[in-house]
C-alpha cells in the first residue's frame, strides 16, 4: 500500500518501472540475456529536463541544415553560408529576419563573420512567419543555432586563375573566434584582390582610329583628308603617291620618309583598354556579444572597410600641323602628324567605410523587446580622365615635332567627384501576444524607428552641382498575426493552421513628406506537406535623396 503522502513518493516507482519497460523492449534487438543477468540500471547523471516554450508558433521549416548539411555547401563564414541559401530559395534580394540562438539580429554584420564551425543547425521557416517576431508579413525566418562552447582560429586562402590565363585573384582570410554559452567573440581580416585584364588579353578588336593615330606618329596631308598626298617631293622621291608615312627616329630626312612610304605605325590600344579593372578590398570586423542581464543580452559590431578600383581607357589622340616654315621639316608644304598621347587614361575609385552597430534584446514573459543602434559613416572618390584638347593643335617655328615629346601638348583633365554619407539610425520593437484567441495568441507586434541622413558631394566638373542634403525620418509600424484555426489546439483542427497578418506602417521624411505601408496576407496549411500563403502589400516610397 502507499505510504502516507504517496503522490510525491510513487515518482521513484513510475520511473523504476519505465527503465525497466525500455530494458525488455530492447531484448530481443540485443539478443537473449544470460539467466539471472540484472537489466541494466539507469544512470540518474544522464537525465536532462528542459522547461520551456516553443520558440514558434509555426509550421514546419522550408529547410533544415545540420553540421553536415552546412559543411556541404563549402563556404568559410556564415554570411558566404547565407547567400547560397538565399540564392537557393529564389529570393537572393530579400532581407529575412535572422535569429542567433533564438534572439534577433539587425544586421549580418553581427553574425556574418563567424566561421560555419560555429553552427550546428540552421532553420529557414516559410514566408508568413516572421510577423510573430517582429518582422514584416512577407519575410522569411531564419534561424540560426550556434554550438554551446567553441574556440577557433581559422586561416583562409584562396587562389583563382583563369584558364585562358594574363589574370588571376585572389582572397584571404583570418579569423579569430570564441563562443562560451551566451557569449561570442570574434574577429575577422578579410582581404581580396583581382588583376588588371587588358582587352589585347581577350584579342578584343579593336575599332579603326578616324585618322592613323600612333605611339610614334604618322605623317598624313593637311587638311586632314586620307586620300590626299602628303607633299608632291615626297611622292616623288618615293616614286608612288604617298598619303602616311611613319616618323623615323632622329631627325628624319624626306629619304627617311619615303622609305616607309605608307606603311602607317599602328598601336594596339586594346593594350590600353582594361576588359576587367583591377581591385583592391580590406575588410575588418570585431563583434562581441553577450548575456548583460536573466532578461536582457546584448551585442556590438564595429567594421572597416576600403576598397579601391583602376583601370583603363585608352589612349588619348592629338593631331598636330608641322608648317611648312618650321626648320625641322623636310616637307614642301604644311602636314598634319597624328599621334597618341604616351600616357592612358584611366579611371580610379577609392572608397572607405566604417559602421557601429549595437543590438539589445529583451524578455519579458512572453513578449521580446528588440533595439538597436546603427552609425554608418562612407567617403567615396572616383577620379577619371578625360581629354580636353580637341582638333588641331599648331606647332610653332621653334618646336622641332622630332625630339620634342608631342603628347604632352595633349592637355588631359582629371575630373574628381567626392562624397561622403553620414547616417544615424534607433529603432525599437515589441512583440508579444495580446490576447487569447481559441485558436491561438493574438500577436502583436510595435515598431518606431527615428533616422538621420546627410549627404556632402564635391565635384571637379562645372556642369555637375556641389550637393548637401540631409534628410530625418520617424516611422511607425504596427501588425498583428491573428491564428483561425490550429491543428494542435481544439479550435478547427480539421481545417489544419490558418492564420492572418495585418500590417500598418506609417513614415514622414524631413524632406518628402509622409509616406503609408500597408500589407496583409493569408497562410493555410491543411498538411504537413502543403502550404498556401497570398499576401499583398501597398506601399509608398519617397523621392530620392539625391
Amino acid at each position: 500500500m502507499p505510504r502516507p503522502g504517496g503522490a510525491g513518493h510513487s515518482f521513484p516507482f513510475r520511473r523504476l518501472a519505465a527503465a525497466l519497460l525500455l530494458a525488455g523492449a530492447a531484448m530481443p534487438a540485443q539478443g537473449a540475456t544470460a539467466a539471472g543477468q540484472a537489466p541494466p540500471q539507469e544512470d540518474p547523471r544522464r537525465d536532462i529536463v528542459i522547461y520551456g516554450q516553443p520558440l514558434f508558433r509555426d509550421p514546419a521549416a522550408e529547410r533544415e541544415l545540420d553540421e553536415q548539411g552546412i559543411e556541404s555547401y563549402g563556404v568559410s563564414t556564415i554570411d558566404e553560408l547565407l547567400s547560397e541559401v538565399q540564392v537557393e530559395l529564389g529570393d537572393p534580394s530579400d532581407q529575412p529576419l535572422i535569429l542567433v540562438n533564438g534572439k534577433r539580429i539587425n544586421d549580418i554584420s553581427e553574425i556574418g563573420a563567424l566561421p560555419i564551425e560555429t553552427l550546428r543547425s540552421l532553420q529557414v521557416l516559410p514566408r508568413g512567419s516572421a510577423v510573430r517576431l517582429g518582422g514584416t508579413s512577407g519575410q522569411r525566418v531564419i534561424n540560426l543555432t550556434l554550438r554551446r562552447e567553441t574556440k577557433t582560429v581559422t586561416v583562409t586562402a584562396a587562389p583563382k586563375i583563369a584558364t585562358e590565363g594574363e589574370w588571376h585573384a585572389g582572397r584571404g582570410e583570418l579569423l579569430f573566434t570564441r563562443v562560451k554559452g551566451d557569449t561570442r567573440a570574434n574577429v575577422a581580416f578579410r582581404g581580396r584582390g583581382d588583376s588588371l585584364l587588358l582587352e589585347r588579353d581577350r584579342d578584343i578588336i579593336q575599332p579603326e582610329p578616324t585618322l592613323p593615330y600612333a605611339l610614334g606618329g604618322n605623317v598624313i596631308a593637311f587638311p586632314t583628308n586620307l586620300a590626299n598626298q602628303i607633299d608632291p617631293l615626297l611622292s616623288a622621291a618615293a616614286g608612288q603617291i604617298v598619303t602616311v608615312a611613319p616618323i623615323p627616329a632622329g631627325t628624319p630626312t624626306l629619304a627617311n620618309f619615303a622609305a616607309g612610304a605608307n606603311q602607317a605605325a599602328v598601336t594596339d590600344l586594346g593594350l590600353y583598354r582594361s576588359l576587367r579593372g583591377r581591385s583592391r578590398n580590406y575588410d575588418f570586423n570585431g563583434t562581441f556579444g553577450t548575456r548583460l542581464a536573466p532578461w536582457l543580452t546584448g551585442t556590438a559590431t564595429l567594421r572597416f572597410g576600403r576598397n579601391t578600383g583602376r583601370g583603363l581607357r585608352g589612349l588619348p589622340t592629338g593631331l598636330f600641323v608641322l608648317p611648312a616654315t618650321n626648320p625641322a621639316s623636310p616637307f614642301s608644304q604644311d602636314v598634319a602628324i597624328a599621334k597618341y598621347g604616351p600616357r592612358p587614361l584611366e579611371y580610379r575609385t577609392r572608397r572607405n567605410n566604417g559602421e557601429a552597430n549595437a543590438t539589445f534584446n529583451a524578455n519579458w514573459g512572453s513578449w521580446i523587446g528588440n533595439l538597436n543602434l546603427k552609425h554608418n559613416r562612407s567617403r567615396d572618390v572616383s577620379l577619371n580622365d578625360r581629354q580636353t584638347t580637341f582638333g588641331a593643335i599648331p606647332l610653332g617655328d621653334s618646336t622641332n615635332p622630332f625630339t620634342t615629346d608631342l603628347g604632352n601638348l595633349i592637355l588631359v583633365d582629371t575630373t574628381r567627384i567626392a562624397t561622403r554619407n553620414l547616417s544615424t539610425f534607433a529603432g525599437a520593437t515589441v512583440t508579444g501576444p495580446a490576447a487569447k484567441l481559441p485558436a491561438g495568441p493574438l500577436q502583436t507586434t510595435i515598431e518606431g524607428s527615428v533616422g538621420w541622413d546627410r549627404l556632402r558631394g564635391r565635384s571637379s566638373v562645372s556642369s555637375l552641382q556641389d550637393r548637401n542634403v540631409r534628410r530625418a525620418q520617424q516611422s511607425i509600424r504596427a501588425a498583428v498575426d491573428v491564428p483561425i484555426t490550429s491543428r494542435e489546439g481544439e479550435f478547427g483542427s480539421p481545417f489544419g493552421d490558418l492564420s492572418a497578418t495585418a500590417e500598418l506602417g506609417r513614415t514622414h521624411f524631413s524632406d518628402a513628406g509622409g509616406v503609408t505601408r500597408k500589407a496583409a496576407s493569408l497562410t493555410w496549411e491543411p498538411r504537413r506537406l502543403l502550404r498556401l500563403y497570398a499576401g499583398i502589400e501597398e506601399a509608398e516610397l519617397p523621392a530620392p535623396l539625391y
